[in-house]
């Protein structure tokens, strides 16, 4: 899945007045933490997760893993935050 870099601003202005959903602690990336962010994904798409920020020597590649552990697109990183983006496999009306 690849998305453009006018895609990717316009996903960044959507999740500008997001909160984190998911938090990633001292004890790092997990299989649950993995599953967590899975279910995010599939809720809601669009997401911020925030990682703890005595790890930050070990930040782009946790990015990394997250991103292909869960099969989503990174679309912006500031400070402690990752903005994720993968689109919803089953698109259900509510």
């Amino acid at each position: 899945m690849t998305i453009d870099s006018i895609q990717k601003k316009i996903l960044r202005q959507t999740a500008h007045h997001l909160n984190p959903t998911v938090w990633v602690g001292k004890n790092g990336i997990t299989e649950n933490v993995i599953k967590e962010i899975i279910y995010a994904l599939e809720e809601h798409e669009l997401i911020k997760i925030k990682m703890l920020h005595s790890d930050k020597k070990n930040f782009k590649n946790n990015a990394k893993k997250i991103c292909v552990d869960t099969d989503a697109e990174l679309i912006n990183s500031i400070g402690n935050i990752l903005t994720l983006y993968k689109k919803n496999s089953n698109d259900r009306k509510e």
